[in-house]
Parts: structure tokens; sequence; C-alpha cells
């Protein structure tokens, strides 16, 4: 299982489709609430985002690509 790229949005930033942030979620085997602590934003936060109705902006963007790197490196481990 493989996590999609974002693409570019026109301001630059990444455009991260909600399915891409589920995937990456379920790939560290964290429950909303425990990606949410990881990012550091609320779990609605995180609900919003899996169901399509906010992108993460700012800050939140850093984490993900962080965790997503993490969830890549333990994709190819296994």
């Amino acid at each position: 299982m493989r996590a999609q790229k974002p693409e570019e949005d026109r301001d630059g930033s990444a455009d991260w489709p909600p399915e891409r942030i589920k995937t990456i979620r379920k790939m560290l085997s964290l429950t909303q609430k425990a990606f949410a602590k990881e990012v550091g934003v609320h779990v609605v936060t995180v609900i919003r985002w899996e169901g399509g109705g906010f992108k993460p902006s700012g800050l939140a963007l850093q984490h993900l690509e962080r965790l997503a790197g993490r969830a890549e490196s333990r994709a190819s481990c296994s």
C-alpha cells in the first residue's frame, strides 16, 4: 500500500486528498485521535480532512509530510 504524492495547488501548497490522509493514518496503525495528536490538531479536524470537508494547511502540512515519510519507511521495511 503506497500513499500517493500530493499535487501542487495554485498557491503552492500541497493538495492532500482525503484518501491519502486516511491511507497514511492506517499505514501507521493510528486512530483518528492518535493521528490528530501526532499532527497537532483536534480529532474533528482529522475527521474533516478524511471526509473532504477541510484541507490541511500551514504547520499541519509539515507534520503530514513527516508522517508520510514515516509511513513510507514502515511500508518499505515490511
